[in-house]
This record gives C-alpha cells, structure tokens and sequence, in this order.
C-alpha cells in the first residue's frame, strides 16, 4: 500500500512496523497474556487506562446550567467549598487551573510546538504553515472578538484565542494566564480553523451549504476537532465536559458540532484512526 493510501492509524501503529497490520509472527495477544501472568499488567499504565475508562462515567450526571452551583470558568468543573479564586476580572477560576496557568511567551510557543505536532500526528493532516503566536490579555480579545463578557456563577463560556489571517500571514492569539488544558483546547481549535483557511474553497462550500451556513460548517469542524483532540490525549472529563456544553449551546458551535458529531462519531480511546472531517475538505459533511 502506497503510503499517502495508509490511515492515520497504520502510519503511527510502531507494531506494524512500516505496514499496514500486524506481522503474522507477532503473537500480540500471547505476550500481553504472558506478561499479564507475571503481573506486569497492575502497572502506572494500566492503571492510567482504567482511570480513562472511569473518566468515561465521571461527567455521566453533568449539568452545566445548575441553580446555585459554581463552576470555574476555564475548565468547567463544579467547584466546590473555596477551592477556587475570583479574578480581577470577575471570573472564577479553580485551584487547578490557576496552577497550570501559562506565565512566559516560551511556555506558550512550547505548547503550541507541541499541539501542532500531534494534530498531524493524530489526524494525518500537514500543517506545514507558519503561524506567529501572540499572548495577548483578556481585554485585548474580548476587544478584537466584540465578544463582552458578564461573569456569573455559572460557567461563563468565553473566547481564549483566535487564529487571524491577513496580508502577513497567520497568526494565533491566546490569552496570556491560560490554564494550560484551556490553552491546549484553544490551540487545537484555532488550528483547525487555520487548516480550513488553506485547504477549503468557500465559493464551493457556499454553494453546497448555503451562505448562512458557513459559520455552522466552520465553527462545528473546529469544536468537534477540539473535543476529539481532548480525547486522543486521554483528557476525558474536560473534554466530556465541552461535549455537554457545546451541546446545549444554541449557536453555530452547537449547532455545527451536532452535525459533526452524527457525521463522524467522537472516538473515546487513543486509536486514531477513524474517519475525520480532514479526510473530506471538499464536503466536510
């Protein structure tokens, strides 16, 4: 099998060794089961899974419009007592989130170095375009997305970053003291957004969706992508959590993720490999 012709799946599985399955003369199954025998399987990696496959029915009774309750407005978790703080700009935020807030312009670029390689990687996509990253504070996107925030109790669903195009090019704006869990979501939101600006032809999208729909088409890709990138990484809760908003959300974004999602199921495992909407750019859905 030529190699463009490989899935996502069979060019990064090391176990098929640069083909596209298992060598018959590995007994895959016969190893795990004799080192299992040794008790090698009660290991931090096997444990690492069950608490995946816990995770999977942690957020089960998740609400995130509930009467009286907090939640931090950058993970989205229930907080409760006074295991959180309260920002200058009103917004709540738990204890830790406020730990992994990114500080430093290298701390930002290392992570979106990071982002980029495992979006190729896990969507086998190329994302071979520069991009200039920007820290930017809060007031400065709510400024350039016209977007006003009113912190409340509840969580506050708000814009973290943005990816911009013009005559310079490509550039990715985050805020700076992003948590780095929001941070990594945004990244892989807005870089999809990039990839959309290089690969898809808006005149043949309008014609096939409908000018009113291009937001639905845009916005639904770039959240179904976000989520399913929380759950390659083994982010289940968080990204359970943005599953659940998102679909009560009334808006291009929940309205564009129902149809992804229906499109292209969400994988809850580290498998890639499964059909994704980049496999599709001229009709995406």
């Amino acid at each position: 099998m030529m190699e463009e012709n490989k899935t996502p799946y069979q060019k990064h599985n090391f176990l098929f060794f640069g083909g596209v399955q298992e060598p018959s003369s590995i007994d895959v199954g016969g190893t795990i089961a004799y080192l299992d025998g040794f008790g090698l399987g009660s290991n931090p990696l096997e444990q690492a899974r069950k608490s995946e496959e816990n995770a999977l029915h942690i957020e089960d009774n998740y609400l995130p419009d509930r009467e009286g309750v907090h939640y931090c407005d950058f993970c989205a978790a229930v907080i409760t007592g006074v295991e959180y703080e309260v920002l200058d700009s009103g917004l709540e935020r738990c204890l830790q989130c406020a730990s992994s807030a990114l500080r430093t312009q290298e701390q930002f670029v290392a992570l979106y170095k990071k982002v980029h390689q495992n979006m190729e990687a896990f969507f086998g996509i190329n994302l071979n375009i520069p991009v200039t990253v920007r820290m930017v504070n809060a007031s400065k996107i709510a400024k350039m997305t016209g977007m006003r925030l009113v912190p409340s109790p509840g969580f506050d669903p708000r814009v973290l970053g943005f990816a911009r195009r013009d005559k310079n090019g490509f550039s990715l704006y985050i805020e700076n003291g992003s948590p780095k869990i929001a941070a990594v979501a945004t990244m892989a939101h807005e870089l999809t957004h990039i990839w959309q600006y290089v690969n898809w032809n808006d005149k043949l999208l309008v014609r096939q969706y409908g000018a009113r729909n291009q937001l639905e088409i845009y916005e639904g890709m770039a959240k179904w992508v976000e989520i399913q990138y929380l759950l390659y990484i083994n982010e289940i809760a968080y990204a359970k959590r943005q599953e659940i908003i998102t679909l009560h959300r009334d808006d291009e974004y929940g309205r564009g993720f129902i149809k992804y999602r229906m499109r292209y199921p969400l994988t809850y495992g580290t498998e890639i490999g499964a059909e994704t909407p980049f496999c599709n750019s001229k009709a995406p859905l």
